[in-house]
């Protein structure tokens, strides 16, 4: 026997109720902040084919109010399946940490944006992210295919490539041009779509008299060292909890040190390296249909270039 709408959340994990369903019951039912995203989530159409491998990302009504966008392009692109990660396993509901997700949403170009889920730990407990989506809650609503996770901000539907966001910035007209000379677009579409460049400011090579004057295979190098092949560096504050250093190496092989200080700035460095020379991240990180760009002040110090 189907329990009732309202029991949802306590279904067991043998759960028949399909999306279509589920969202229907909380497009009805007493939670007022998930009723429109549900209501329009089934409007949009978005199926899913079987298997228990997604991830649904329902905004509450305030998500929805803070967004400048909407839609179902909005709706598809927090629909996310993975091939790796189940949903549903022997040690309960939910997904582990760092699973790679692809959106339903199809960008400019044909992409699918992908994303990366991540357990941030904070003073006051641990907060899951995928992307630029927070959740309200560690603890999803199971259904057939998989879970939803209710979400109290979103992931915009990116429009752009990578290239076309260091292009269209005038602020990184030097960092395109460099680019373009080092040929690094193809590393970059290489790389893509699970990668993170940190592209700096034009003032930046000015303050580089070293780093500005590289030829060709020495930019290349260099903006290799700026270059993380992972998209955990996406949402607010870079996903990087305030007084915390992350510790990944870029496709050069450097060992690149994220750090968030306690005033809220982001620093990116790397060990020997003077504090005074880590490049400072620049606003939030952006998200393109192939990656994301992290805009900071200056090239870093590349020792081996």
């Amino acid at each position: 026997m189907v329990k009732p709408c309202y029991m949802l959340s306590r279904f067991p994990l043998n759960i028949a109720m399909n999306l279509k369903g589920a969202l229907n019951c909380l497009a009805n039912g007493p939670d007022k902040d998930l009723n429109q995203a549900a209501r329009e989530m089934v409007s949009c159409g978005i199926d899913i084919r079987s298997g228990d491998n997604a991830v649904v990302l329902l905004p509450t009504t305030e998500a929805l109010r803070k967004s400048l966008t909407s839609g179902c392009n909005l709706y598809q692109n927090h629909v996310l399946t993975s091939t790796d990660c189940k949903m549903k396993n022997v040690y309960g509901i939910g997904t582990p940490q760092e699973c790679l997700y692809t959106s339903q949403y199809t960008a400019p170009g044909g992409r699918h944006p992908t994303f990366t889920n991540q357990y941030i730990r904070s003073r006051d407990g641990s907060t899951l992210h995928f992307g630029k989506a927070e959740t309200t809650s560690l603890k999803p609503i199971p259904f057939r295919e998989g879970v939803i996770f209710t979400v109290k901000s979103i992931n915009p539907p990116p429009t752009r490539t990578m290239m076309e966001i260091v292009r269209e910035n005038p602020d990184l007209s030097t960092t395109y041009e460099k680019m373009q000379r080092a040929g690094f677009p193809t590393i970059l579409s290489q790389k893509s779509p699970n990668v993170v460049f940190f592209a700096p400011q034009n003032h930046g090579w000015k303050t580089r008299d070293k780093e500005n004057a590289y030829g060709p295979g020495q930019l290349r190098n260099l903006f290799e060292m700026q270059t993380i092949p992972h998209q955990l560096i996406t949402g607010k504050d870079g996903n990087v909890d305030s007084e915390t250093i992350q510790e990944m190496q870029s496709i050069s092989g450097v060992y690149l040190k994220i750090k968030r200080t306690l005033d809220g700035n982001t620093f990116i460095g790397y060990d020997g390296m003077h504090p005074d020379l880590w490049a400072l991240a620049i606003g939030d990180p952006i998200v393109a249909s192939d990656g994301i760009v992290q805009v900071v002040d200056w090239p870093l110090i590349c020792n081996n270039c």
